[in-house]
């Protein structure tokens, strides 16, 4: 039985694979391929085959994910500027 990684540990893998990604030399699938494994396999690791997923996905919607951060982004920070007196005391 394969030992599940953490959750946090997941998104720090999705992350590290998205940031070490190079159009140039790979695509996507071959990029992943390469540092997860066949996927495909009936035996691959189920959290593997989650990451591969997400990487995919966070790669083909990226237009779409760097509108819906920014947006959100912008709204966190109007709401909590310190200079506005409005800021949430944590």
């Amino acid at each position: 039985m394969t030992k599940h990684k953490h959750p946090t540990n997941v998104i720090a893998i999705c992350e590290k694979l998205l940031k070490t990604y190079n159009p140039v030399t790979h695509s996507i699938d071959t990029h992943c391929l390469e540092q997860l494994g066949d996927v495909t396999k009936p035996d691959a690791d189920p959290q593997n085959v989650l990451i591969q997923q997400i990487v995919y996905g966070c790669h083909k919607e990226k237009p779409i994910l760097k509108v819906r951060f920014f947006a959100a982004n912008e709204s966190y920070q109007q709401f909590n500027n310190p200079m506005d007196g409005n800021a949430e005391i944590h």
